[in-house]
């Protein structure tokens, strides 16, 4: 298992449109099992509506949980959070 706790940069936080890279991300990588964690809220990433559940603004904190080690998993779904990575 790999947790990273990271704090949302996009200006905008996450809205409709980089919850769906997540949720498209998630279902590619199914194996995973990705989840988001914030104030004892647990959801699926591969869930567009259970991310925006979450209300991820901006300056706001949230875990990310895998099911096993992936660096390169972190890194892409750190980078939608963060608002540089936008396709």
């Amino acid at each position: 298992m790999l947790e990273k706790t990271i704090t949302i940069t996009a200006t905008k936080g996450i809205h409709l449109q980089p919850a769906m890279l997540i949720s498209r991300y998630a279902l590619q990588r199914k194996e995973l099992n990705i989840r988001f964690i914030k104030d004892k809220n647990e959801v699926s990433a591969t869930s567009v509506m259970s991310i925006l559940s979450l209300e991820l603004s901006k300056g706001s904190s949230v875990t990310i949980r895998l099911d096993q080690e992936d660096a390169e998993a972190i890194h892409h779904i750190q980078g939608v959070l963060e608002g540089t990575v936008t396709e």
